[in-house]
């Protein structure tokens, strides 16, 4: 019993002393102060260099995976020639009472892609239905909303038949087009600032611009105190696409020119569409001659001169029943796939997918290759 009383008493002393010895520095062991001092001095400058390179090294790697993360994530686009809502087109949506009639073959298709486009060749606004064979276009304000529905996201509002309604049918076209959420290029309220039409849609960390231009009188072009669209005039596009490609990823630009029924394009559309690629577009599509015509690669660019029609009431002819729409992949490094959609109109109004032998003989326009 004496033993174990004692072993406990030998603890508690132990313990005692070492607690002292550590609180108040009674421990003997002998520590240069100085020395100390310069070892922990240099060890924090130490890690503080270290931790610089490692800050950066990792900056420098995360800035690369965003990078590699971005080329990696695709947009897509569907692109289409010439809507006319109007005429006949117009009659069959009122008679059948569905606006949404024109879409209803090509709805899924042009919805799945992230980005819809096409050319509106008729502006928006009230008034009596439009006969069969004037060429003063004026469409329902209910088919902005059936654009929306179709997938649309953005059009070209650069044509020869947007002003038909002058200036009032501009500004009430762009309203209903802003109620639908639906964007526009190829024409703004003046040319005070010429990038006013430049129409831009952030998808998936891509920024996709769009311009528009078209032949016309020069009444039709937007002036510093007028609305109006934007003339098909190369030196001043080019200076508009290189201001517009420093605030996109991938411009777009829509040209809505050529000769009527023609499938071969003019020197004129080659002209502007050459030296749209020159001055920084990724892409151009043509509309207006309401049949295909041939795509170019130029300059590692596509260039395709006319979709055709898309929605059309030219039932008179086999060329301008056809019309193409085309599925483009677009990543930050650029474009990276094409596809195309052959449609057939049917009940002059209605667009549907092209059958097998109708697909050869409407991709057969395009005869893929640089021209002289």
């Amino acid at each position: 019993m004496k033993k174990i009383i004692f072993l406990l008493i030998l603890l508690i002393v132990t313990g005692a002393f070492f607690w002292l010895a550590l609180h108040f520095e009674i421990w003997p062991v002998k520590t240069d102060i100085q020395q100390t001092t310069k070892i922990n001095q240099s060890l924090a400058e130490g890690n503080l260099l270290d931790f610089e390179k490692w800050a950066e090294q990792n900056d420098q790697k995360a800035r690369q995976i965003r990078e590699k993360k971005a080329k990696q994530k695709k947009v897509s686009l569907v692109a289409v020639g010439d809507m006319m809502l109007s005429r006949r087109v117009g009659q069959e949506m009122v008679e059948r009472e569905d606006y949404h009639y024109p879409f209803l073959q090509v709805k899924n298709y042009l919805s799945q892609a992230d980005i819809g486009f096409g050319n509106l060749e008729s502006p928006i606004l009230p008034g009596r239905p439009v006969s069969s064979g004037s060429f003063v276009f004026r469409a329902d304000p209910e088919v902005a909303e059936s654009l929306a529905w179709a997938g649309f996201d953005v059009l070209n509002l650069a044509n020869n038949h947007i002003l038909n309604h002058g200036a009032d049918g501009l500004l009430k076209t762009f309203g209903y087009l802003q109620t639908n959420d639906l964007k526009y290029c190829g024409a703004a309220n003046s040319n005070k600032s010429r990038l006013d039409q430049l129409a831009v849609i952030e998808k998936k960390g891509l920024k996709i611009g769009f311009l528009g231009y078209a032949y016309g009188p020069d009444y039709y072009a937007a002036t510093e105190d007028a609305s109006g669209m934007f003339l098909l005039k190369s030196e001043l596009a080019s200076q508009d696409i290189k201001k517009a490609k420093k605030k996109v990823d991938f411009l777009v630009v829509s040209m809505h020119a050529g000769r009527e029924y023609e499938h071969t394009s003019s020197i004129q559309q080659q002209k502007f569409a050459r030296a749209a690629v020159e001055a920084g577009a990724d892409l151009v599509i043509g509309h207006h001659p309401h049949v295909i015509q041939e795509v170019e690669e130029y300059q590692g660019k596509y260039i395709f001169y006319s979709l055709g029609n898309f929605v059309f009431d030219q039932m008179w002819s086999i060329a301008t029943r056809q019309g193409l729409a085309v599925h483009f992949i677009i990543t930050k490094e650029g474009l990276q796939e094409v596809d195309y959609l052959p449609v057939m109109i049917e009940n002059y109004a209605q667009p549907r997918l092209a059958e097998k032998k109708e697909k050869q003989e409407i991709l057969s326009h395009l005869q893929l290759d640089k021209l002289d």
